[in-house]
């Protein structure tokens, strides 16, 4: 069963990210677990917001990486993640002319969600608490891989969704803080889920118009410990 699951989150992988160092990872995640270390997969969903543009809700996104659990003194851990597939953005924005007069008359009947697609770098300290809940807080960036806002359209001339490319308009990092809670299944080497809050601290767009751009985002996450032996558990 831990084959399968293993070859089923490697072909996950291979599929969603084209990112050479996480197959790695999974691949040696017996060799990175030890009494002072953890490592494994986190994945989970992340409900975005952009603070400072009007939009109708959060933008719902699947997110996926892999973090370490290095145990520090007493109940103190540092446990940095890196999410390889990650999205901010909201969804339900207004329409907006993009230079081309025909495209505009389609484009103005519709709607847009903003998706800026980052490789999210979480480093946080945690705190256990005895009964198996623990707390979270550090400073998280980002690096921009691409940015697109999704045009959903609806009208006679055409239905579907048209991908504009924005990523010239924003910048390649992000930084921000991060808290939240989680809860172990077990004391060691276990299952975790828990909730994160992002608040991020950089104007996102490019061009020096202080726009006010703001990344917000809270992370629901589920993280699995990779090539913990029986005797680790």
């Amino acid at each position: 069963m831990k084959r399968l699951f293993f070859l089923l989150s490697c072909l996950l992988m291979i599929q969603t990210v084209s990112h050479g160092q996480v197959l790695i990872s999974l691949l040696l995640g017996d060799k990175l677990n030890s009494d002072k270390l953890e490592f494994g997969l986190t994945t989970g969903v992340t409900l975005s917001q952009m603070d400072g543009v009007a939009h109708d809700a959060n933008l719902p996104t699947f997110n996926l990486g892999f973090y370490f659990d290095i145990k520090m003194k007493n109940a103190w851990s540092f446990a940095p993640s890196c999410l390889m597939l990650a999205k901010m953005g909201g969804k339900g924005l207004a329409s907006y002319p993009v230079g081309d007069p025909d495209m505009d008359a389609v484009l103005s009947k519709g709607s847009v969600n903003r998706q800026l697609a980052y490789i999210q770098l979480p480093l946080m300290l945690r705190y256990r608490l005895k009964n198996h809940i623990y707390f979270n807080a550090g400073p998280q960036v980002g690096l921009l891989r691409s940015a697109i806002d999704e045009f959903k359209v609806s009208s006679s001339q055409y239905e579907g969704t048209i991908d504009y490319d924005i990523a010239s308009g924003f910048k390649k990092l992000d930084a921000g803080a991060t808290a939240g809670i989680g809860f172990s299944l077990r004391e060691e080497k276990s299952m975790n889920f828990g909730l994160n809050y992002y608040y991020g601290l950089v104007d996102v767009r490019s061009g020096g118009d202080d726009s006010g751009y703001y990344n917000r985002a809270w992370y629901f996450y589920l993280t699995i410990p990779i090539g913990v032996s029986k005797g680790k558990k």
